[in-house]
């Protein structure tokens, strides 16, 4: 056998294993990845639903009560961090059963009453202590007032 046909079997055969390796770890990343797709269109959601809101609020009191909506999912590195912190398994069941902040949407309104306007669906709770929100809502939404 001659020199260059062994090294293209030795090159073909690295191109193999990477491409077995890539398969592996799309295997294995798939349900983490699943999971952040749903998070962000849960986000997308909210968000959409918030701004239909807004724009309905604005037609009734012609004014805008909520200034904005922004939205955060937690990046990978932060969601392998807390994971190790709080000693679970890194998988997606486990990340969606044990981590409750890997997405967030907050919304900003201009004043503390808008934040209670009484037509609004969401019943507000206590906020979280060593916050300065003025109302937290269930599933990680959280208001805030500019005043």
């Amino acid at each position: 056998m001659d020199a260059p046909s062994d090294a293209l079997r030795q090159m073909l055969v690295r191109q193999l294993s990477n491409s077995q390796i890539k398969n592996r770890v799309q295997d294995y990343t798939m349900p983490y990845r699943e999971l952040m797709s749903y998070y962000r269109c849960a986000m997308m959601e909210v968000e959409t639903k918030f701004n239909v809101l807004n724009e309905e609020l604005s037609l009734m009191y012609d004014r805008n009560p909520i200034e904005s909506v922004k939205s955060r999912l937690k990046s990978p590195e932060s969601i392998v961090d807390k994971a190790v912190r709080k000693g679970i398994p890194f998988s997606a069941e486990s990340i969606e059963k044990n981590l409750s902040d890997i997405a967030g949407v907050r919304v900003i309104c201009s004043f503390p009453g808008d934040i209670y306007m009484p037509h609004l669906p969401a019943q507000p709770h206590a906020p979280h202590e060593g916050r300065g929100a003025a109302a937290h809502h269930r599933h990680g939404l959280v208001g805030e007032s500019r005043a």
